[in-house]
């Protein structure tokens, strides 16, 4: 036998990195600089692919998440937070921004009324109404 495997090659991120109230029952909340790199170090040990970052985050903890990922060569994307440009983003590294999740307030022309549904939707304890609101600005 060759060790060949019939199939695709599957890249997994581990659970989503999210802010204090996550959406997910499966993702990691991220309080803060240290819980970030904890959540980082946690992930490289179980052999993630790519780290998934979540539009609940802090700027701070978003910033550690980019600056620890960098230091252990792990790729990471997902959404952006709102107090993060896209153009930012890019600049520490992010890969991706998926759905183009957080891109909007960047391309409206009402971008303060999007602002202050973001702002909602991130203070939002109940992670219905918070998803609603996300899904309402983008």
């Amino acid at each position: 036998m060759s060790g060949a495997r019939i199939g695709p090659e599957i890249y997994a991120a581990g659970p989503i990195l999210e802010g204090e109230h996550p959406f997910w029952p499966f993702s990691l909340s991220i309080k803060d600089k240290a819980e970030a790199r904890r959540a980082v170090s946690q992930l490289v040990g179980d052999k993630a692919d790519f780290l998934k970052v979540y539009n609940p985050l802090s700027r701070d903890a978003y910033l550690a998440i980019a600056a620890e990922s960098k230091e252990a060569r792990i790729p990471f994307m997902g959404h952006i937070p709102d107090s993060v440009t896209p153009a930012e983003a890019s600049d520490l590294g992010q890969k991706s921004i998926e759905h183009l999740w957080g891109i909007t307030p960047f391309l409206s022309a009402s971008p303060d009324e999007l602002k202050k549904m973001l702002a909602e939707a991130n203070e939002a304890e109940d992670p219905t109404i918070a998803r609603d609101l996300f899904y309402q600005v983008n």
